[in-house]
């Protein structure tokens, strides 16, 4: 089962084991493809997005920030093994990619059980903020 057509990149980092030259370590990016998923931005609007969507006003330095949080829902039931070792093993610091933007991952990874399979879905939520004048 799809939950929608969109293929999101799931972003991990992690410190590379090699010192560069001058003695610090880099991080190294691996991305993940997952086919099949629902992105779509949470809205404040009903019942299940209440309190979801937020913006903050300018700050006394005079720049404006808006943020917009995200959720993906991804079916996990229908990957092979690797791919969803994979998914299984995203944490609130990686990230998500999508259609060129980047999407940083708030809270847990929320997985959702069913009678026949362990996971079937898992649920992220993610943000994108915007920086203004």
């Amino acid at each position: 089962m799809t939950y929608g057509s969109q293929t999101v990149t799931l972003v991990k980092r992690a410190p590379n084991t090699v010192a560069d030259d001058l003695g610090t370590y880099p991080m190294i990016e691996t991305t993940v493809d997952m086919p099949g998923c629902l992105h779509r931005p949470v809205t404040a609007a009903g019942e299940r997005g209440a309190g979801m969507a937020r913006a903050e006003e300018a700050s006394a330095v005079g720049v404006s920030v808006a943020i917009r949080w995200w959720r993906t829902t991804v079916p996990i039931g229908t990957y092979g093994p690797t791919l969803r070792a994979a998914v299984l093993g995203a944490q609130a610091s990686d990230q998500l990619r999508y259609a060129g933007e980047t999407f940083q991952i708030i809270g847990a990874p929320e997985p959702h059980p069913d009678f026949g399979n362990p996971i079937v879905k898992m649920t992220f939520t993610s943000e994108k903020q915007t920086v203004g004048s």
